[in-house]
């Protein structure tokens, strides 16, 4: 989990964009499959601070594990009904 000042993006546009929006802080939590293979990123951004707090880290957190079920449970629906047909 990566949680960063949205200003101090390396991309300028992407650092314009958050100063002109009133976005403080951007939190990347990786969507991991049960073997750690990545699906993706859920990316969070405030315009506050409140994404420093744990329990808002925790709840991210949990988000991305929940994604992560939901896209591996798609991925084998899609394979069965692949198979049936």
């Amino acid at each position: 989990m990566t949680l960063t000042p949205a200003v101090s993006s390396s991309e300028p546009m992407s650092a314009d964009w958050a100063r002109e929006t009133g976005i403080a802080r951007m939190m990347s939590v990786p969507i991991l499959a049960a073997n750690d293979d990545l699906l993706g990123v859920l990316v969070v951004r405030a315009r506050d601070e409140s994404l420093s707090r744990d329990e808002n880290r925790a709840l991210m957190t949990s988000f991305a594990a929940r994604a992560a079920i939901a896209m591996q449970h798609a991925r084998m629906y899609g394979e069965a009904v692949h198979r049936a047909l």
